[in-house]
């Protein structure tokens, strides 16, 4: 088995809506309404705001590398500044700035 095996056998991490909840309030300062969704290697969540914005919450696989991850957000990046982008994820920065 190769190290890429690896990675496709990986599974999602686990953390309870309670967490992800703390998580949101500590790092953008609000309380959401959160439902799962499907991630084979991340953990994904619906997140709702009180003014009914909807996004998506993902913790990443801890295996992820911080190279990895910056790779993933320039190509949303660049996906969304395409003439008729498709519908592609966009980061929220944190209330300190962070991605």
């Amino acid at each position: 088995m190769s190290s890429s095996d690896d990675w496709h056998r990986s599974r999602a991490p686990a953390a309870s809506l309670d967490f992800l909840q703390a998580l949101v309030e500590r790092h953008w300062g609000f309380k959401p309404a959160l439902k799962t969704l499907y991630g084979e290697r991340d953990l994904n969540a619906r997140l709702l705001t009180p003014s009914g914005e909807s996004w998506l919450l993902k913790l990443s696989h801890p295996d992820s590398t911080a190279a990895r991850l910056a790779v993933e957000q320039r190509v949303f990046e660049g996906l969304a500044a395409q003439h008729r982008s498709p519908v592609t994820p966009c980061l929220l920065p944190s209330r300190q700035g962070t991605p």
